[in-house]
């Protein structure tokens, strides 16, 4: 019997949401009591309600819970006594869809306002909230016109969105809550000041997301983590400073926010999350802490105002895209602890040089998307000592760029490896032992010079179409044969010392 109750409380709750209707009642921690009943809203089901003037009530012991509002005025003053019970709890969905209220005074009594208990009173725009009320429930003022809320002091527990879409310009969070619910003040559209007291150790996931408005938010020294979406679409915040003990900022944390300028990372931060500052537009300059080991994927991307970027050495991981599309950034130094270079920069036009450490061992590329793909203003690469591979299409399209070294640590050059790098006049290869592709500069057209100091050299087709190319290589090496067989110019170099 309990177990069908339950199925159909869930029904109720879940209707109720999709067609308004207004909701009674709902299932706390779904706990019972000694004597069996199913717990709802502090009240235990099966015990009969109770009207007493304008409200319907569930008694417990001395205390009553309201459940539903029956009255008509816009302008409500709640009782702090029915039938001589003391009023302790605004219930689940109590004044619901009630189009017709524009003002809640609610008695010192109070301890509970349950979720959904306004919610959707498209007119209520004045609420009083008594010092008691240390529990406000999900949605409970969700979709009201309340411009103004005083939190108390003793507020423990805030729920899911319980203030989102309201029209809130200021809000003020108590430092003694230690349950926050996700999106708390999501849309809130007029909403331009946020101060969190110390305490709050976490700002959780979308909680403030859609509040475009917002241009001032002062977080607490105790925040220990922004979470997933947290600021997304802030677009008119222009500052924010992140405390010094948060070690994590969530996934969105600020997406979209185009007016931010100024960002204060914090010195612990370890992670800053995917798309954390996607589409930032405005954001000039950023120093990245040095306790930093991980950037998420496009954790960056498109902060087309951003002009450099200094990695700290303790990054080890940088997933796809973090930088990607930041057309203005002319310069990046890349970490000495990061083993693989992926498509962090692609689409970084304004980028001349870079420096690849040696601690890389891998440079993605392929058809799909490579290291450097859109990078057109690169005109000089310094590559690591320790990669082993060239993939194709690891430069492709690499306009600018007009001299390459290959260090000695290449052994394999893979087919249009360097395709449409227009610009490139000189290749120079210093690995003794090298096989290489067929078109692994195709479409180099102004190639003049391609140096190969080693002696063996493996070929599997002609490098490159242009008939300007010379190939300096030693007498007798594999690169004199790729020559003599492709009817490029040969002249003849010292051998290396270890190979006479």
């Amino acid at each position: 019997m309990k177990k069908v109750f339950s199925i159909l409380l869930v029904f109720t709750v879940v209707f109720s949401m999709m067609f308004g209707f207004p909701i009674t009642a709902s299932a706390n921690e779904n706990s019972d009591n000694n004597k069996g009943y199913e717990i709802v809203d502090g009240a235990e089901v099966g015990k009969p309600t109770v009207k007493s003037g304008d409200y319907t009530y569930v008694p417990e012991g001395n205390t009553a819970i309201i459940t539903k509002y029956n009255g008509k005025a816009s302008k409500v003053t709640i009782p702090d006594t029915l039938d001589g019970l003391t009023v302790t709890t605004i219930g689940l969905g109590a004044f619901q869809n009630n189009s017709g209220l524009l003002s809640v005074i609610m008695p010192n009594s109070v301890t509970k306002i349950s979720g959904y208990s306004f919610d959707s009173c498209w007119n209520l725009s004045e609420i009083t909230i008594p010092d008691s009320v240390t529990f406000i429930g999900d949605f409970a003022f969700h979709w009201t016109r309340i411009t103004s809320i005083k939190l108390p002091d003793k507020l423990t527990h805030v729920g899911t969105g319980f203030c989102s879409g309201c029209n809130l310009t200021s809000v003020t969070l108590p430092g003694g809550i230690t349950n926050l619910g996700d999106g708390a003040f999501a849309e809130c559209s007029n909403l331009t000041s946020v101060t969190i007291q110390k305490g709050i150790t976490n700002i959780p996931n979308e909680m403030f997301r859609d509040c475009s408005s917002l241009t001032s938010v002062t977080l607490p020294d105790s925040a220990t983590e922004i979470g997933e979406r947290a600021f997304q679409e802030c677009s008119s915040l222009t500052d924010i400073t992140i405390p010094n003990n948060v070690t994590t900022i969530g996934y969105a944390a600020f997406f979209n926010c185009t007016s931010l300028k100024n960002i204060k990372l914090s010195t612990a931060t370890t992670r800053i999350g995917d798309s954390a500052f996607y589409y930032c537009t405005s954001i000039e300059n950023i120093t990245l802490p040095d306790a930093l080991t991980e950037i998420g994927s496009s954790a960056f991307d498109t902060c087309t105002s951003l002009t450099s970027i200094v990695i700290p050495n303790n990054v080890k991981t940088i997933y796809g895209a973090a930088f990607s599309n930041c057309n203005n950034m002319k310069s990046i130094t890349l970490p000495n602890k990061l083993k693989t270079l992926n498509t962090i920069i692609q689409g970084c036009t304004s980028l001349k040089s870079i420096i690849v450490p040696d601690s890389v061992k891998t440079i993605e590329g392929d058809a799909a998307g490579s290291a450097f793909d859109g990078c057109t203003g690169l005109e000089s690469i310094t590559l690591s000592n320790n990669i082993k591979k060239i993939y194709a299409n690891t430069f492709n399209d690499l306009t600018s760029l007009k001299s390459i070294t290959i260090p000695k640590s290449v052994k394999y050059i893979c087919n249009y490896a360097f395709n449409g790098c227009t610009a490139l006049k000189s290749v120079t290869i210093l690995g003794d032992k090298v096989e290489m592709e067929g078109c692994a500069f195709n479409d180099c057209t102004g190639i003049k010079s391609l140096t190969i100091k080693g002696m063996r050299l493996a070929f599997y087709g002609a490098p490159t179409d242009s008939n300007k190319v010379v190939i300096y290589a030693p007498k007798g090496s594999g690169a004199e044969k790729l020559a003599k067989t492709y009817k490029y110019r040969f002249v003849a170099i010292a051998a290396p010392t270890a190979a006479k």
